[in-house]
């Protein structure tokens, strides 16, 4: 048996192409008639533009499909690229970065979130120091307190960190206002800001406390 059935297509058709040009000549002498080689003829001829054909979409397939991989992975780097911006930010939370279709912060990649440090407090000093503590509130050890200062005008800015729950700071102006409130940052990911604590609501320059 020659087992055309076990052929790949190209030498399938390759071998009855070769058959179809003897018998088409000699079909006579192999007892066929005309029309039975002329129909296995020209459905081989079918058979080899359908194989071409084949090849081709599959060569498009293939294109389509590395193109739309290359896409995938460029929306993927986009979204990945906004989303650890997102999580980073300290002034959204998780209601927010729900509506824009992340997942709240505790959920994000499944690990170790940041914790929302509570009970800052401040104390100020004559010589222009400032000195503050704050409960970690089961943030880990591996995370970086960031801390936020702010006169009566303008933005937050962060004019230190550290690992410690504590931190004295210098080079205040004593008698002038500031506000001061903490974030915690672990795996990149940065928590919503503790509350506020202020120096100077009055015009004393004297040393005291208060945590809002």
């Amino acid at each position: 048996m020659n087992n055309y059935a076990n052929l790949p297509d190209g030498i399938l058709n390759q071998r009855v192409g070769e058959s179809t040009t003897v018998l088409i000549e000699q079909y006579l002498e192999y007892g066929l008639t005309e029309t039975e080689v002329e129909i296995l003829d020209a459905a081989n001829a079918q058979f080899a533009s359908a194989i071409s054909l084949a090849g081709v979409l599959e060569n498009d397939r293939k294109s389509a499909v590395a193109q739309k991989n290359e896409d995938r992975a460029t929306v993927l780097f986009g979204i990945n690229t906004i989303a650890k911006k997102l999580y980073a930010n300290p002034a959204l939370d998780d209601s927010q970065l729900t509506k824009a279709g992340l997942a709240p912060r505790a959920a994000y990649g499944g690990r170790t979130s940041p914790k929302i440090p509570t009970n800052l407090v401040a104390n100020a000093f004559s010589d222009g120091r400032v000195s503050m503590q704050w409960n970690r509130n089961g943030a880990s050890r591996s995370s970086v307190f960031t801390v936020w200062a702010k006169g009566s005008t303008g933005d937050w800015t962060a004019v230190a960190s550290g690992t410690k729950t504590r931190m004295t700071l210098e080079g205040f102006t004593p008698g002038q206002f500031k506000s001061f409130k903490v974030t915690s940052t672990v795996n990149n990911l940065t928590s919503a800001a503790s509350n506020i604590a202020s120096i100077y609501e009055s015009s004393s320059a004297e040393t005291f406390t208060i945590a809002a």
